[in-house]
């Protein structure tokens, strides 16, 4: 939307609107993860001009497994950083075993794999000269979970208070014994202090 060009617009956002086919975002590295800028993924440009061969690997890609259009960035020439649309079906690109993960099962997390991937020319993803501003956009993704983060905590705060008072021991609730008292005390400095560290970098 921000970067692509009015034929990449035409061609994928209104399937990505429609649900008809998947997005995902493949920027993290074994060894870059918010050190985007030192990605091992490298791109040449055929001697035709008309597509570029990428090699790398891509690692915790959400939602590789079932997406169709992968967001690539890799460097051209080992040095200008650019994004890449890949579509599943281009030769050269294979889904790595899926990461059996602690939580967060509704989405696929798998590595991405780019073996001499033939990608057009025409799918380079903004500038090709290696200004590349949509990493920029990867920012939101923590603004994003900190939120989430924040509404969870906020909500295990007033339900861990309201069972405190509901609760009863030796003829009282338990919020009114010091320990308790200091525990929710605890719970509440941390909530606060995360507050407004994620105001201070929403900021």
């Amino acid at each position: 939307m921000f970067f692509g060009n009015e034929q990449q617009k035409q061609k994928y956002l209104p399937k990505i609107a429609a649900g008809e086919i998947v997005g995902a975002y493949a920027l993290s590295e074994a060894t870059s993860g918010s050190d985007a800028l030192n990605c091992r993924a490298r791109a040449k440009l055929s001697a035709d001009g008309k597509h570029y061969l990428l090699n790398g690997e891509k690692m915790w890609i959400t939602n590789a497994a079932f997406a169709d259009l992968f967001t690539v960035f890799a460097k051209i020439d080992g040095e200008k950083f650019t994004a890449f649309l890949v579509e599943k079906g281009f030769p050269g690109l294979s889904i790595g075993k899926e990461e059996h993960k602690l939580g967060i099962r509704g989405s696929s997390t798998c590595p991405l794999i780019l073996n001499d991937c033939q990608v057009p020319s025409r799918t380079c993803l903004g500038k090709s000269d290696g200004a590349c501003d949509c990493v920029q956009h990867s920012e939101c993704g923590p603004l994003q979970v900190g939120r989430e983060c924040r509404g969870g905590s906020r909500n295990a705060l007033e339900q861990t208070v309201a069972y405190a008072k509901q609760r009863r021991a030796f003829n009282k609730p338990i919020s009114d014994f010091g320990l308790i008292r200091e525990k929710l005390a605890n719970q509440a400095s941390a909530f606060m202090l995360a507050s407004l560290s994620f105001i201070e970098r929403s900021a």
